[in-house]
């Protein structure tokens, strides 16, 4: 079993302005079938629009912020799992006052990420 410890893979700032990110389960961690994160986007900030050719999850953990997917926007708050299949665009956004915590995974093989 392999134990990734927070101190090991503190999240860390991104390109992206208001996104701090960090992947804890990869092959680097001897994972052969999964990936998994995490990631916090401060207030008044974007992760944009992307698709991966896989389905992503994700689990908010804490805060609140606005999940975009394909042309819709949906409010999202800690406690809700949520689901991106695969090519679908996705994103999201935080307002004023929000901040929003969410780990997130996806199979191991590469998802080749297209922002858009």
């Amino acid at each position: 079993m392999t134990i990734v410890r927070a101190e090991s893979k503190p999240l860390a700032p991104t390109d992206v302005p208001g996104l701090e990110a960090s992947e804890a389960l990869n092959a680097e961690a001897e994972s052969a079938a999964l990936t998994a994160g995490a990631f916090l986007l401060r207030p008044n900030s974007e992760l944009p629009m992307h698709r991966h050719r896989v389905e992503e999850g994700f689990y908010v953990t804490e805060g609140t912020g606005t999940l975009l997917i394909r042309d819709e926007e949906h409010a999202v708050s800690a406690g809700d799992f949520l689901l991106a299949p695969a090519w679908t665009p996705h994103g999201f956004r935080t307002g004023d006052g929000e901040t929003i915590h969410v780990v997130y995974m996806y199979p191991a093989l590469d998802p080749w990420t297209e922002m858009l």
